[in-house]
């Protein structure tokens, strides 16, 4: 059965995420910083009266840190729990992909599942599909 997958890029490598998960895309917006706060959290941006944290996803692929960019877009995702974001370079738009468009992650390297779904196939671009349930599960501690 095929997935709508929201598509968005870091440093120039493509990434999706289950497009049930994503609340919205907003334009890059100022933080609200939180001195002493944990290194996986950016800061806080208030939505609609709301404060929702933004998790630095950079770290979680081991890219280097870098200053938010006006381009930038802030994707608002909701886990089982509570709702986060996270800052992605670029938001390309939602792709249908169906299962023999992807190979699963334990198929790849039986470690990666924990984080990555898989990695899909659009034309000749390899994107890297997260489970952002799961990458988001280590920081409950930054609910709010």
């Amino acid at each position: 059965m095929p997935n709508h997958y929201l598509i968005f890029t870091i440093e120039e490598q493509s990434y999706g995420i289950r497009l049930f998960a994503v609340e919205k895309v907003i334009r890059a917006a100022e933080l609200i910083s939180l001195p002493e706060g944990p290194d996986a959290l950016l800061g806080l941006i208030n939505l609609s009266g709301k404060s929702v944290p933004v998790v630095n996803i950079r770290r979680y692929f081991q890219l280097p840190d870098r200053e938010m960019e006006l381009s930038d877009k802030i994707v608002i995702c909701r886990t089982e729990t509570y709702t986060a974001a996270f800052i992605a370079d670029n938001v390309e738009g939602v792709v249908l992909l169906s299962p023999d468009d992807m190979d699963r992650a334990d198929q790849i390297f039986p470690e990666m599942e924990y984080y990555i779904e898989g990695v899909g196939r659009i034309n000749s671009r390899t994107v890297v599909i997260c489970d952002i349930h799961r990458l988001f599960s280590a920081n409950e501690k930054l609910q709010s």
